[in-house]
């Protein structure tokens, strides 16, 4: 049984007969599609535009994010959540400020800041330098973005 974490952006196309998916670099994803081979799946397609908030988004929740909750598995036994992760980065280690706001009479936890996605390159840059600089000393290497930062360009040099 696959895990409910089990969820990868990658690129491909059709075939000409379109009755199958050609997957980019799909060779160098045989182990990781192993775990879910006999799996039913769930299928969305779109064009592929390559844009850069799609491109820090999968960055953030396809590299970062994992690659901190593995370590943290590692070290601690336990595995957070991706959005305690995502939290977490964004309050301990970039220093967004967590404020509450009330609505209808509720208190509500936001966070004060701009998401990943919303980041001009060089803020994100920024992030990205300190998000690495403040794992690294702890033994945790996260990889730097690099091409379109799907899983494919992470795999291409293995």
């Amino acid at each position: 049984m696959a895990s409910k974490d089990f969820n990868y952006t990658i690129t491909g196309k059709f075939s000409d007969d379109l009755r199958s998916i050609i997957i980019d670099s799909g060779g160098l994803l045989i182990r990781l599609f192993q775990t879910i081979k006999d799996t039913p799946l769930e299928i969305t397609l779109q064009p592929f535009y390559k844009r850069r908030t799609d491109a820090q988004n999968r960055y953030c929740w396809g590299v970062v994010v994992p690659t901190v909750r593995a370590f943290l598995k590692e070290i601690t036994g336990e595995c957070p959540s991706k959005e305690a992760v995502y939290v977490y980065l964004r309050t301990k280690v970039l220093g967004q400020e967590p404020v509450i706001e009330v609505i209808q009479g509720e208190e509500i936890i936001v966070i004060k800041g701009k998401h990943m996605s919303q980041m001009s390159t060089v803020e994100f840059s920024e992030s990205v330098d300190k998000i690495i600089a403040y794992f690294e000393p702890l033994g945790c290497i996260i990889p730097l973005p690099k091409g379109d930062n799907t899983i494919t360009d992470y795999l291409k040099d293995k």
